[in-house]
């Protein structure tokens, strides 16, 4: 039921209150304005229940109770200031949500959110800048485009006329290009600039320079900021050298005197010094990463390359598989053979020779192996030979045959049905490498491999029967003998080398001079051999020219008998030698407690050598 009050207020008065007490109907007060909407909407529902009964739809019966809110003057005042409050609030998050987008913007535009190191990201207020002069800016490397760009008809790296006559900036003289040395330390310097800087951003992302708008070309020349922002070299340095310009990065705003100063903590200025300093022994980290990169160019033919014109490897450089800080290093220990001693392709030949010699002279091996002849394309220093089977193959650190290299003789493996027989699968097992397996580390080893697969392919050949273990043992003790001898006059390989030793052997004086300077630069030098006294001294004095070659080393060890020196318990001796204040006086069989300059001692074992010589790093 729904009541019109006659009063604009929607309080009810108590003659209606009286009125309505005993209905049993919900009753409403609303003004006469309500009510009238609600009598026309009444009339509506009336109206649609007709026409559904006339449809005989049996439409159910339902009740329509409208409730209004009390329009007088203390609630409409608690209304507004209700919708008030809402709309403050409404506008306070507002604020705030545009608060946070302005700051991570404005963060976004420092380089913040490329994760720029904090040292050289600036200020979101900024900050005061510092001068660059040109100097400064050599700092900075130089790269090359070498990644795929778009191409584009035409680039705005060149200004027009109005252009120039707007922005007046600096003349840049040109340089001209760098040396294949100093492109590899700009390249380090650059790595150096990859390591440090963003993690998840390369300049090699930018396909234009965001000072011109001109695209980049193949091999054009780019100026690296600490930021990892690059940009043309003419534009950046002109941008930076001008007044009307700060010295932070065009794009990410990143100071970059700051930058600098981070790198330097990362080796950076110690590198660009090796720029302006002699490339012996200087510079040799860079020419190794010149040769290593030349080779894995063009391995076949590296004189084909550019950079081939101004830099070749030679003898005098000196290349390591690791990065080592010899600074840190203070005592160098040397061995003769193929570290101090580099040696002609004529002495692997003449080991195979006299090897197939002593076999067929002295271990009554078939005169018909005199024919063979040796082939130094063959072999390669780190196979294994199958003391069991006879195989000769390539095995990684896990064990695994790699099963193209499988070689039987000189022949390649035909059937590899037989290692799945034997093995299971290319697979070892460690105690099989252990018993079966003869590795083939060192270079001499190389003309061994050679002389065991023509023998094997020799005996195969005239189905001759041999056990491979036999034809291994035997290979090894005439190679025992021709290096070693009788172990009182010097070895047959020796003396054929000592009266051929041009043939043989490569003088290096320079080398001399290396050690030299790591003496005055307080190392420790030992020389530690295998060889005798007497072969040793030929060697060194003709590469040195020079038989003073025993100053240079604290000590010097021969007939060594690596590997059991490092375990055994032999003690030292002194080795008689043609001159010094006590060659005439000299006892080989007194008891040496202390190393003496000049002098040469043999044997030994490396818990003596430590404790006598103090060495422990």
């Amino acid at each position: 039921m729904v009541i019109t009050n006659t009063k604009e207020c929607g309080r009810p008065t108590d003659e209606f209150l009286e009125l309505t007490a005993g209905l049993n109907y919900p009753v409403t007060f609303v003004s006469e304005k309500v009510s009238k909407e609600i009598i026309a909407m009444r009339d509506q529902v009336l109206e649609l229940r007709r026409q559904r009964e006339a449809r005989k739809d049996g439409l159910h019966r339902f009740e329509f109770v409208y409730v209004s809110a009390m329009d007088d003057g203390l609630p409409r005042l608690r209304h507004m200031l209700v919708r008030i409050l809402a709309s403050t609030h409404v506008l306070l998050t507002t604020v705030a949500v545009l608060a946070i987008l302005v700051y991570f913007c404005l963060a976004c535009s420092v380089g913040s959110l490329r994760n720029v190191p904090r040292e050289i990201a600036p200020s979101i207020f900024g900050s005061r800048p510092e001068p660059v002069d040109q100097a400064t800016i050599e700092r900075l490397p130089l790269v090359q485009v070498e990644w795929d760009v778009p191409p584009s008809d035409s680039c705005r790296c060149t200004p027009s006329v109005d252009e120039e006559s707007r922005h007046e900036t600096p003349d840049i003289p040109s340089q001209p290009p760098p040396c294949p040395e100093k492109q590899v330390v700009q390249r380090q310097l650059a790595s150096i600039i990859q390591t440090c800087g963003a993690s998840s951003y390369s300049f090699t992302d930018e396909v234009m320079c965001a000072i011109c708008l001109g695209r980049y070309t193949l091999q054009e020349s780019l100026r690296l900021l600490p930021c990892k922002h690059a940009f043309h070299q003419k534009c950046i340095d002109a941008w930076l050298l001008s007044k009307d310009m700060t010295v932070h990065c065009p794009v990410c705003k990143c100071s970059i005197v700051d930058g600098l100063r981070l790198l330097d903590k990362h080796g950076y200025n110690e590198i660009l010094n090796s720029l302006n300093q002699d490339p012996v022994p200087d510079q040799l980290q860079a020419r190794y990463d010149l040769a290593r990169e030349l080779c894995l160019k063009d391995p076949v033919c590296p004189a084909s390359t550019d950079a081939r014109q101004h830099f070749r490897p030679t003898a005098r450089d000196i290349f390591a598989n690791t990065e080592v800080q010899l600074s840190k290093v203070r005592t160098y220990g040397l061995d003769l053979d193929y570290t101090l001693a580099s040696y002609t392709e004529k002495l692997p030949e003449t080991i195979y020779t006299m090897i197939r010699d002593v076999l067929v002279n002295s271990m009554l091996y078939p005169p018909a192996l005199k024919a063979l002849k040796y082939d130094s394309s063959f072999a390669i220093r780190g196979i294994s030979y199958d003391r069991e089977t006879g195989w000769l193959f390539k095995l990684d650190s896990n064990y695994n045959i790699a099963m193209d290299t499988i070689h039987y003789g000189r022949e390649p493996l035909r059937d590899l049905e037989d290692v799945f027989a034997l093995h299971g699968g290319p697979h070892l097992a460690p105690d099989y490498v252990k018993n079966h397996l003869y590795q083939l580390n060192d270079m001499y080893s190389v003309p061994e491999a050679t002389l065991l697969a023509d023998i094997i392919q020799y005996f195969s050949d005239n189905d001759i029967s041999f056990h491979p273990r036999y034809l291994a043992e035997d290979i090894r003790a005439a190679g025992e003998y021709i290096h070693r001898g009788d172990g009182v006059s010097a070895s047959p390989l020796h003396a054929t080398i000592m009266n051929n030793i041009g043939d043989y052997l490569n003088r290096a004086p320079e080398l001399l001079h290396i050690l030299e300077s790591l003496k005055r630069e307080g190392k420790r030098l030992f020389l530690l051999t295998n060889s005798g006294y007497k072969y040793v001294d030929t060697v060194l004095s003709y590469m040195f020219n020079t038989s003073d070659w025993r100053d240079v080393f604290d000590v010097a060890i021969v007939s060594a008998r690596k590997p059991g020196w490092y375990l055994s318990h032999r003690p030292f001796r002194l080795v008689p030698t043609r001159s010094g204040a006590r060659a005439s006086s000299v006892q080989p069989w007194e008891l040496v407690d202390r190393f003496e300059d000049g002098q040469v001692y043999s044997g030994g074992n490396l818990a003596s050598f430590t404790s006598i010589t103090g060495y422990a790093d």
